[in-house]
């Protein structure tokens, strides 16, 4: 189809991956007692759609849809590899270091068919000969019995075949799947739909194309699972509209994105694949992976098997790209199914261009010669930090998807503005709020001069972090948060009171709260998380892309647990992170600590994860033969009221050697 300098390659995956799970097999007495009805020697399904899957590797979602609209069922292409998580999937095996299994591999597994069959009404199955004790002559006798006794019930049958074994193709050496929607035996010809083939040749229109019934028996040969096919067939049941269908597929895609496991078809993958990480955990797998030792360690290969190793990550590359704009393309002519469409579609295009930077800097990185390491290391970065940015969009697209969920829930109160029934007063719109209600404020007003007790689950969310300011007068601290599941995005919180230790712009009193994008600057401290209660130290909080700047004591001090503290710009305070007692497992990755009189100290605390923070004060930085040494947070304890140190350190590894863009 494409990329054919890849096909050995391809081949063994498109083999591996274009199967569908096997919970169980069929023997052949079991299907004779299964098959009384005489099956009739010919039978055609007559006015099956055609859909043509284009330049890509979507046949066996092409030919599916294709029985979808047969049965009458509204649907396109792009809408089925929506609802199956195209776009939105993503695998690592460890042993294939830099290489990350598309969505369209990840996506075609019982479960994710299953999936389908729900949302249309349909029902699903597949077959497959597993019977060992069977010669190869049985199991196609088996096999084609099967098909022709589907197909005389006017039930479309889609099946592998080999593409070369079709006359109509020529030098394509990779299977494919098709759907078979007749046969004749008098004249030994069986009846196909092919996806692709009107696109490989414009002659052809891919519908009714009669071939001889050899030609599917051959193709077997050369399939590294045999004798499979799958079919939906019609129920009673009607087919979800189109919203109820898009909120369920796109929750469910939101979750494979996130690395869910349990969303995908864990026994196929796993199985077949041997696939254990997904979605933003394998992306940091794959960029993880991107070091010289597996670039030469690939380099060595190809020149082994005479395959381009490196060429094959562009590939899987270019297979991102085009899914990625594929769903935004869908996202765009559906935004009256989804409020948010537009803002997704825009960060999947921004992704999909990353991912079409990537196919060409792996096509760069495949034409350096192997002795140029120099050169290599300079593309390598570059491959780093655009999966860098990748990981960072689809974390958007997740938190993004979080927000709107809430404001899915509940209702909406608006402050300042020109609205009817704005309030003036942020606290007034909270304490008429219920559970899972957004206030929204404007900056319209700005600044508000309030101290605010958030003691419900809403989300307060700003116009815009740089012009709507909420200011804490210095009389208390600026905002606490009593309750749990608590949002706060886009605004300035500033001048909270200087009188006692705990106070800051936003203190905290409870769990599971997302501090999201937001200026907190000139208080005692920036973020202060404390006990939720005598019995609980959790605090499993998220705080990410804030810009916390110019506070007296501490950006950030943690009494609490397991919170994640990531993009966030750190800049002159007198202390950039604290974590004191009970404050253990928390992770602190990829943010900038810059121009604090101390950047980081423990007290009490332990088994926290540093990770690619940029660090103004690691010795890499300042002497380049240290770049190899970690960056080490020292740990403090206190005795008869005074600060001790002692010789325990956390360390993270990897500093990073430049800042991040954080705004």
């Amino acid at each position: 189809m494409k990329n054919k300098s890849v096909v050995f390659f391809v081949c063994m995956l498109m083999i591996t991956t274009g199967v569908i799970p096997v919970s169980s097999t069929i023997s052949q007495n079991d299907e004779k007692k299964s098959s009384p009805l005489e099956i009739p020697n010919s039978h055609i399904i007559e006015n099956i759609p055609y859909v043509n899957q284009g330049d890509s590797y979507y046949c066996p979602y092409a030919s599916i849809t294709m029985i979808f609209q047969y049965y009458g069922i509204n649907t396109s292409l792009f809408e089925v590899l929506f609802n199956s998580g195209v776009g939105y999937s993503i695998g690592y095996k460890i042993t294939k270091p830099c290489f990350g299994f598309a969505g369209y591999i990840m996506s075609q597994g019982y479960k994710d068919r299953q999936f389908l069959a729900n949302i249309y009404g349909l029902k699903y199955s597949y077959w497959k000969c597993d019977d060992k004790s069977l010669s190869e002559d049985s199991k196609w006798q088996l096999y084609w019995t099967c098909i022709k006794e589907n197909i005389s019930k006017d039930i479309p049958v889609a099946t592998w075949v080999w593409m070369d074994e079709l006359p109509y193709y020529k030098n394509q050496s990779i299977d494919h799947e098709i759907l078979l929607v007749g046969y004749n035996e008098t004249n030994n010809s069986v009846c196909v739909h092919d996806s692709y083939v009107n696109f490989y040749n414009a002659s052809i229109s891919g519908t009714y194309i009669y071939i001889p019934i050899d030609c599917i028996k051959k193709s077997q040969n050369f399939l590294f699972d045999k004798y499979l096919f799958e079919i939906f067939e019609k129920t009673a049941n009607s087919p979800l509209s189109k919203k109820e269908a898009f909120e369920l597929a796109h929750s469910r895609n939101i979750q494979r994105m996130k690395g869910d496991a349990n969303v995908y078809d864990k026994d196929f993958i796993k199985t077949e694949l041997g696939i254990h990480i997904f979605g933003v955990y394998a992306l940091k797998f794959i960029q993880h992976s991107y070091k010289m030792r597996n670039i030469l360690l690939r380099n060595l290969m190809g020149k082994i098997t005479g395959i381009d190793k490196i060429r094959l990550l562009a590939n899987y590359s270019w297979w991102n790209y085009y899914e990625k704009h594929n769903m935004s393309q869908y996202l765009i002519e559906n935004a009256d199914l989804y409020a948010n469409a537009k803002y997704e579609a825009d960060m999947l295009e921004n992704e999909s261009n990353n991912w079409f930077f990537l196919y060409y800097k792996n096509i760069e990185l495949s034409s350096i010669p192997i002795f140029r390491i120099p050169a290599q290391l300079s593309v390598v970065k570059e491959i780093r930090n655009t999966l860098d940015v990748i990981i960072s969009i689809e974390k958007d697209i997740i938190t993004n998807h979080l927000i709107n969920k809430v404001r899915a829930n509940g209702n909406t109160q608006y402050v300042g503005g020109s609205g009817p029934g704005n309030y003036t007063k942020i606290q007034d719109a909270i304490d008429h709020s219920s559970d899972r209600d957004i206030v929204f404020v404007y900056d319209d007003s700005s600044p508000y001069y309030e101290n605010l007790i958030i003691d419900k689950q809403i989300s307060l969310i700003g116009e815009d972090k740089e012009t709507t300011i909420i200011d804490g007068t210095r009389s208390d601290s600026v905002i606490y948060i009593l309750k749990d599941n608590v949002s706060i995005a886009s605004f300035t919180v500033q001048n909270g009171s200087r009188d006692d230790y705990r106070r800051a712009g936003i203190e905290i009193y409870s769990c599971n709260n997302r501090i999201i994008g937001n200026i907190i600057t000139n208080n005692l401290n920036g973020i202060h998380s404390l006990f939720a209660g005598v019995l609980n130290n959790e605090g499993n909080n998220t705080f990410i892309d804030n810009i916390v700047i110019a506070n007296d004591l501490d950006a950030f001090c943690f009494h609490n647990s397991h919170n994640l503290i990531q993009h966030n710009l750190i800049e002159n305070n007198e202390g950039g992170i604290e974590l004191w007692i009970n404050s253990i497992g928390n992770t602190i990755e990829k943010n900038n600590f810059i121009n604090n009189t101390y950047n980081a100290i423990l007290c009490y605390s332990s088994f926290n994860r540093w990770k690619n923070n940029y660090w103004d004060d690691w010795i890499g930085l300042k002497n380049p033969l240290m770049k190899l040494c970690p960056k080490v947070i020292v740990k403090k304890i206190i005795l008869y009221n005074k600060i001790r140190f002692i010789p325990w350190f956390n360390f993270d590894w990897h500093p990073a050697q430049e800042p991040y863009t954080i705004t």
